[in-house]
């Protein structure tokens, strides 16, 4: 059986008679480097090859592959042959690119034969010679059609003279009736009945003719119709797998895809150059930009309203949902009318997501944390095109849209657990907080060691920058308001006013430099306050802090300052056993690990107080 896809080169063709002048000689003995084809029509001699000797008669055909000798000795008679010198490749087309191989394999397994009713194949090979003989433009072309046709000529005398040319002819008959009934599933049952012969047998003839098995061919054929389909442009995917026998589309694209290389998609996208699809391409990916347009104002003045929170959850929701359809789209208009949507959801995105920058940072760090988003947001680009690319081409462009929509629905959920639940809290605080009115005459601030030794050693899960900002604000709308506030340092005269009792962790009570009990600059300012020092953790001990509060009626203090589990705690404490209604300001407090700041904001601070955040607080005086 010759290969599926061969390219011929032809060296030379020769037409020859044995009783004409200038008849070859009586012997030849040579090897050639390529292929060569001779039929005899009449003569006599012996034709040896390989060692092994042929009578040359009527229609005897020979086939000598390269690098074999061959001899031809005493030709005579009546008669002559016919020849032709060739070589060819095994060309192969694969995912859009030519592969090829050599072509050093024989054609055919016997080197002579004799062929039965050889006319037909003299008539092609005459047609060949003459055409070669001839030398019209573009008979190179024109020989290398006809040598194929040759071949096939060939290839169709064997099977005649083959012992099972019956079985031959039943594997036609099973081809014809599967070109027939592309549109249908057949089974190897059916089949069986066709040709009146059993499926085990049916297989292994169908196998020897064609060298593959009947599922594989009658698929390849499928396929076949179906690049004729796609190339006319007037179906959709989902019709051509309807057409062509399959119930499930995606199977159908999955097998396009192994035979072929690519997706039925890709295969139209390399093969057609519709003077519209730019155009549809263009379209696809301007819709959801086009109704980014008109929805993001709207969604921005919505996040004002109820809450950027709010919206950035039901926008990556809403997207990851919008995402699940486009993998199953069959048609450009489904495709850009999905994209339409989705950028409807997606436009409430960057405006919620700039509100919540805006809101939860301080001021200080603004710029830099909208350019780490800007960053994040570009990285997010790169690396999502790159991780798509590998998607489309491990699995196919349709599980692109469904990983996306996986990744937007997991963020959705993330964003609901950590930031919409967080807010909702603070919110449900805010409005707690906002039932009472903060009275000037009966609340103090007390702010705990905001002095330049403190603030200078690394704090979290706020940066003493952070807290010296909120505690700032705090004291300012404190002041102004005329509420008492109190900065408390811890400060000694010479080392002996402090308690330092034996413990498992070392304390230093010496060598701190000049001005580390200094009050940092943004308090400092505020001389109107009332400054404290102390000389252990706590504020009430030793101080007349509880003389200042009592004799101005103050009945809660507002607490802030560093740090959150030692200064501030033991503060609070002591407040506590004073009988004073407390405010712990989260955002404007902060320790040396974050554990230690969330154990007392968690578990001590909201059983002897109530935990708030700057902006709940300063809220307070709005009322």
């Amino acid at each position: 059986m010759l290969p599926d896809q061969l390219f011929f080169h032809i060296h030379y063709c020769n037409s020859r008679l044995f009783d004409e002048e200038g008849q070859p000689p009586r012997r030849i003995s040579r090897t050639l480097s390529h292929h060569e084809l001779i039929l005899f029509t009449g003569g006599s001699g012996t034709v040896t090859i390989n060692q092994r000797h042929y009578s040359i008669k009527k229609g005897m055909l020979f086939y000598i592959s390269p690098g074999l000798h061959h001899t031809f000795e005493a030709i005579s008679g009546q008669g002559g042959f016919l020849s032709v010198h060739f070589s060819y490749a095994e060309v192969e087309w694969n995912q859009n690119q030519w592969t090829i191989h050599d072509g050093t394999n024989k054609l055919m397994r016997k080197m002579g034969r004799e062929l039965i009713d050889y006319h037909e194949v003299e008539a092609f090979f005459r047609r060949l010679t003459a055409c070669w003989s001839a030398k019209k433009p573009g008979y190179p072309f024109a020989a290398r059609t006809l040598l194929q046709e040759l071949l096939m000529a060939i290839v169709e005398n064997i099977k005649k003279q083959n012992r099972n040319f019956a079985s031959s002819l039943k594997v036609e008959t099973i081809v014809a009736y599967m070109q027939e009934n592309l549109s249908r599933h057949i089974t190897l049952e059916e089949l069986s009945e066709l040709v009146e012969l059993s499926p085990t047998y049916v297989t292994r003839i169908f196998k020897e003719s064609t060298g593959c098995s009947v599922i594989s061919y009658f698929n390849k054929m499928k396929m076949d119709k179906a690049k004729e389909l796609l190339l006319e442009g007037d179906h959709t995917i989902k019709q051509m797998a309807h057409l062509l026998g399959f119930v499930d589309e995606f199977y159908f694209s999955r097998l396009f895809k192994k035979s072929e290389g690519v997706s039925p998609t890709e295969y139209y996208s390399k093969n057609v150059h519709s003077s519209h699809l730019a155009l549809l391409a263009g379209l696809a990916f301007s819709a959801s930009g086009l109704a980014n347009i008109i929805a993001a104002p709207r969604l921005g003045k919505l996040s004002d309203r109820i809450g950027p929170e709010k919206v950035m959850v039901i926008a990556l929701c809403m997207a990851g949902l919008l995402f699940i359809p486009q993998g199953f789209v069959t048609a450009p208009w489904q495709l850009i009318a999905l994209r339409f949507l989705f950028g409807l959801t997606a436009g409430g995105l960057m405006p919620s997501v700039n509100i919540m920058i805006r809101k939860i940072t301080p001021t200080a760090l603004t710029g830099r944390v909208f350019g780490f988003s800007m960053s994040a947001m570009y990285l997010g680009v790169f690396g999502g095109s790159v991780f798509g690319g590998q998607i489309a081409a491990w699995l196919s462009i349709r599980a692109v849209f469904f990983v996306t929509a996986a990744l937007l629905l997991m963020n959705g959920l993330w964003v609901y657990w950590r930031v919409y639940r967080r807010l909702a809290t603070h919110a449900d605080r805010a409005q707690h907080v906002g039932e009472m009115r903060m009275n000037v005459d009966k609340v103090a601030l007390v702010v705990i060691d905001l002095q330049k030794g403190i603030v200078a050693s690394k704090r979290t899960p706020y940066t003493s920058a952070q807290v010296v900002e909120n505690s700032a604000k705090l004291v300012k709308t404190f002041t102004e308001n005329g509420a008492f506030v109190a900065l408390v340092r811890v400060s000694s005269l010479d080392g002996k006013d402090w308690f330092v009792p034996q413990t498992d962790s070392s304390q230093s009570v010496s060598g701190f430099p000049d001005g580390w009990d200094h009050y940092v600059p943004e308090l400092d300012v505020f001389q109107s306050s009332h400054r404290i020092t102390k000389r252990q953790w706590g504020a009430f001990y030793g101080t007349d802090l509880d003389l200042q509060l009592r004799r101005r009626g103050i009945e809660t203090i507002v607490l802030c300052g560093i740090s959150t589990g030692i200064g501030v705690d033991t503060t609070a404490r002591e407040a506590y056993t004073r009988g004073y209604e407390q405010i712990f300001v989260e955002d404007a407090m902060t320790a040396s690990t974050k554990e230690e700041h969330d154990h007392c904001i968690s578990y001590i601070f909201p059983r002897i107080g109530k935990v708030r955040t700057t902006e709940e607080v300063l809220a307070l005086f709005s009322k």
